[in-house]
């Protein structure tokens, strides 16, 4: 599927309209890819395919790939604050030097990195809330509460539901932000 319009490797404009113009008309009627609700909200992916170049060396060719996904799936999909949950209950082990050895370097240095994951476990634990003290107000999380742009984690749940139903397809799959370091 091609963008409407995007910048090539000079950043120069090209439209691309020919071949998006029915695409266009049915992008907010489509159904989610993980519930299949009626959804005006969409997630894009890069999708990337080996291709043999004329000199014989190969590369990959990436195009967008967008697809309908609603916030809630994708929220679903992508909570995985699990593991940073427990690194951050591991990193309380560092206010041990502050106790054993004062107020030294080795201490405060232990305090600094415990007081940081104290910072991170709180949030993360008012990320978990939120949704559910706000879920009939509809109140957006707030941005200092984000790890992330809504964009990035729309596009990391359709990178997740992509692999996870077509495998052995063969062909690569990039986040925004994945791609954005990669072709830049």
């Amino acid at each position: 599927m091609k963008t409407l319009s995007s910048r090539d490797k000079q950043g120069h404009m090209r439209k691309e309209c020919a071949a998006a113009a029915p695409i266009r008309k049915t992008l907010g009627e489509k159904d989610c890819v993980a519930c299949g609700k009626r959804t005006e909200h969409v997630a894009t992916v890069y999708l990337g395919r080996q291709v043999a170049n004329a000199d014989g060396t190969s590369g990959i060719e990436w195009q967008p790939y967008t697809k309908a996904l609603c916030p809630d799936c994708a929220a679903q999909q992508v909570d995985s604050r699990g593991f940073g949950v427990l690194v951050y209950v591991a990193l309380q082990v560092c206010w041990v030097p502050l106790f054993t050895h004062g107020p030294s370097g080795l201490g405060l240095g232990g305090a600094v990195i415990a007081g940081w994951a104290l910072v991170c476990l709180a949030r993360a634990a008012i990320q978990s809330v939120w949704p559910r003290l706000h879920k009939d107000d509809g109140k957006p999380m707030p941005e200092w509460l984000r790890a992330e742009s809504a964009e990035e984690r729309d596009s990391r749940a359709l990178r997740e539901i992509l692999r996870t139903n077509a495998p052995g397809t063969g062909l690569l799959v990039e986040t925004l932000a994945e791609h954005r370091r990669h072709a830049g």
